[in-house]
This record gives C-alpha cells, sequence and structure tokens, in this order.
C-alpha cells in the first residue's frame, strides 16, 4: 500500500460549545485546536446547538472542521436532567459522524460530554482521549456529574489538562494515573500600538459570576474613579439578568453607566476591535485553570494584570508580560491598574513583551502536539 492510498485519521471531539455559538474556554479552545488539526488529520465536532433551530442532520464546514450540531427540541431546568438529555443527544450525532467514515480517535472535552464519550468508547471499541478545562472550580458540578467526570477521566486512554495548575488538581479528581500537559493556544494577533488618549480603556471578557472576580473589578475601577483617574471599564460576557445585576453592584460603589459598558457576549471574532482598543486587559478570576483571555490579549500586545492564581500565574509573568495580584484583593487591583495607565511607555513595553510570548503559544503548536498523542495512540 503506498503513502497515497492511507486516508488520514478521523477525530470526532464532543463539546458542548462550537462556533459560530462559541462562548467560554472550552469552546474557543476546541474551535482553535480542531482548525489546526486538520493540516493532519479530518476532524468532526459534535456540539449541542441551538434549541431554536430544526434538527438537522447533515455536516455544516467552517474552516475545514465538519460540525454536526444536535439541537434538542426539549427544554429541561433540573441540570441533572440537562447533562443527560444532552449526551443522548451527543451519541446521536457522533453515530451521523459515522455514516462518513469510521473514527480513529474520540476526543472529549470535560465531564459535560462524559456519559456519550463513556459509552462510545466501549461501543465502537476506539481510544479515548479527555482533555481538562477545569478542576475543583467555585462552581463545582453536581455529584453526579462529578462522578461522571471521575469515571471519564479514569476509562481515557489518555488525559490531558491545559496547565500545569491542572495537572496538579487531577488525584483531587479522583484520576492518579499520569496526566499530559499539552496549554492552549492563540490564533496568532496582529500587535497594535495603544491609543494615545486621555481616558484609559480597561477590558474585562469573561462570565458575570463571582469567580471570575467581576466584583473585584467594580471595587476597585470605582476606588480608581474616586481618586481622580480617568478610566472606562467595558465588560463582555454575560446574560441580561446578569448584566443588570452588576450595573445594581455597580452603582452600589459610586460607577454608572457613563463609567462602564455592557457589551454582553459578542462573537469571538468581534472581541478583536476591544482587544485592539483596550489600554490593558484585568482578568481578575477568584479561580482559572488557564485563563485563555489572559493569552488573547496578550496576542494583541496588551499587558494583562492578573490573579496570581492557578494556570494564569504560569501565562502572565509578573512585571514583564503584565501584573500579578492577589486574588479578591480590589486595593491591589486597583494599584496595579493605576501603576500601568500612568506609565503608558511601561505598559507599552509590557504589551510587546506580552505580544512575543503569544507567538511561541498558537494553536499550530498545541495541534501538532496533539496530534503526536493521536498516532501514539493509533499505533497502540
Amino acid at each position: 500500500m503506498t503513502n497515497q492510498s492511507v486516508l488520514p485519521m478521523h477525530v470526532v471531539m464532543l463539546s458542548n460549545s462550537y462556533k459560530p455559538w462559541t462562548r467560554g474556554g472550552i469552546g474557543t479552545h476546541v474551535a482553535g485546536l480542531a482548525e489546526a488539526l486538520t493540516r493532519y488529520c479530518d476532524v468532526t465536532v459534535v456540539n449541542w446547538g441551538n434549541p431554536a433551530l430544526p434538527f438537522e442532520d447533515e455536516v455544516t464546514i467552517y474552516d475545514g472542521v465538519r460540525v454536526i450540531r444536535v439541537p434538542c427540541q426539549y427544554q429541561v431546568t433540573d441540570p441533572v436532567a440537562h447533562q443527560v438529555l444532552a449526551n443522548l443527544y451527543y451519541l446521536l450525532g457522533t453515530l451521523v459522524a459515522l455514516k462518513s467514515k469510521p473514527v480513529d480517535i474520540l476526543h472529549a472535552h470535560e465531564g459535560v460530554v462524559g456519559l456519550a464519550a463513556l459509552g462510545l468508547k466501549h461501543v465502537l471499541n476506539i481510544p479515548l482521549v479527555t482533555t481538562l478545562h477545569y478542576g475543583q472550580s467555585p462552581a463545582q458540578e453536581l455529584p453526579p456529574i462529578a462522578d461522571i467526570k471521575r469515571d471519564l477521566l479514569n476509562s481515557s486512554d489518555i488525559v490531558v489538562a491545559v496547565s500545569r495548575s491542572l495537572q496538579a488538581e487531577a488525584p483531587a479528581l479522583g484520576f492518579t494515573r499520569e496526566v499530559r500537559y499539552i496549554p492552549n493556544g492563540v490564533k496568532r494577533g496582529e500587535y497594535m500600538p495603544p491609543s494615545n488618549k486621555k481616558r484609559s480603556t480597561i477590558l474585562f471578557v469573561g462570565r458575570l459570576v463571582r469567580y471570575k472576580g467581576i466584583g473585584v473589578l467594580i471595587e476597585a475601577v470605582a476606588h480608581l474613579k474616586r481618586t481622580g483617574h480617568l478610566i472606562s471599564l467595558e465588560i463582555a460576557g454575560g446574560t441580561p439578568t446578569e448584566q443588570e445585576e452588576l450595573l445594581g453592584e455597580a452603582e452600589r460603589v459610586g460607577l454608572s453607566t457613563a463609567d462602564i459598558t455592557l457589551l454582553g457576549w459578542i462573537p469571538h471574532e468581534e472581541l478583536q476591535r476591544h482587544y485592539e482598543r483596550a489600554t490593558l486587559v484585568v482578568v481578575p478570576s477568584l479561580y482559572e485553570a488557564f485563563g485563555l483571555v489572559a493569552l488573547e490579549a496578550m496576542s494583541f500586545g496588551r499587558p494583562v494584570i492578573a490573579s496570581n492564581i492557578g494556570g494564569l500565574s504560569e501565562v502572565v509573568t509578573d512585571g514583564a508580560t503584565g501584573l500579578l495580584v492577589q486574588p479578591g484583593d480590589a486595593q491591589g487591583l486597583a494599584i496595579a491598574i493605576a501603576e500601568l495607565i500612568t506609565d503608558p511607555e511601561r505598559a507599552t513595553e509590557m504589551g510587546m513583551n506580552a505580544y512575543e510570548y503569544s507567538l511561541s503559544h498558537t494553536w499550530d503548536t498545541t495541534a501538532a502536539t496533539t496530534h503526536e498523542l493521536y498516532k501514539e495512540l493509533v499505533r497502540k
């Protein structure tokens, strides 16, 4: 058999998020990795779709990736029931993928797809890779879902963690075998010199939940306003209800809509112009397994002020590509922001260092390492 007759490996990824409705780190990771992997493999992503759309089993192509979206027509409010129902649809989507070509590798992204991955692993008898995107976060899963995640990890042929800190968390999740470390990547951005403007723009990107530290940032910005700093805060993310609650919290500490711009959820592609216009990006999380927002900001040459925890402390080098502060310390965060907005030359230097760092952490690099891992499994 010649090399020309050898068919490329077929990898099916299970993810609860994928573009064009990518929200959060998992969806961003899967999109970046899947697209980069098309250099080496045929890639299909099975994704929980938009319930408002009719079920369609044909394949949609996004940047070379086959996407099978399986929207559920049944609305459930119980979180465990929702997970079970979603996983039944992931199973259905994978069966659709099998109609075109056998599956060589199944790649599950987190415990939310665990039931489907466990069933497919045993029924199809194919290698299973699971990527850990978070560990014991403040938004801890309900016990049945946490149990499924533990079983998923222990049934996987290889488990991957996106950060060293998450790698170290694996035993606490009930997994004691080796965990491979393959960090997140980022699409190569274009360095944009910061604009010279009197009012500095602080950008926050993420869910408006407590463990993302948005309340800490609001307090810090209020302190900066009281001390005479001209700043505006842009917030990308959150549901309308979360935004309304946040505005109420902001008003209680002396901020108004003149100080804060609520962008809501915006497509990932549109975030670029907000990174470009920002003076700096703040990631004040109380827990963060990696902190993909920090790396994305760095890819546009923006310095990052982040909490000194988890994966964030692996991505941001204190004093070189940004500043690290203690999580939950609003005053310390305010001091760090003031340091950079009052010293634009230092902020620009950090932004340039951040951009250089991002060039060595692309999805192409992540995909090449992941492909070697796939080949290792197929050879067994």
